[in-house]
């Protein structure tokens, strides 16, 4: 039998924290794309109005945000 070698298990966790705070930054710029997506239809409705397409789009975009903002917090309690 060979010997456990603590260095690699060392290395091993250490990429693997890496990781997860290279997963977790990259949901962030993702949240801040989704509020940027959120203002932009906030924008556009102002500008053009279309009424019951306006309000769906608001909706899917704000509905967009909330559940990017979910997946950040999920993946932070989870990581």
């Amino acid at each position: 039998m060979t010997p456990l070698d603590f260095s690699n298990l060392a290395q091993i966790i250490q990429i693997a924290s890496i990781a997860k705070y290279a997963f977790l930054a990259i949901l962030i710029l993702y949240v801040i794309f989704a509020f940027v997506v959120f203002n932009q239809v906030r924008v556009m409705n102002r500008i053009i109005s279309t009424p019951p397409v306006s309000v769906i789009l608001t909706i899917i975009s704000f509905l967009h945000l909330i559940i990017a903002f979910s997946l950040f917090l999920f993946s932070l309690v989870i990581l």
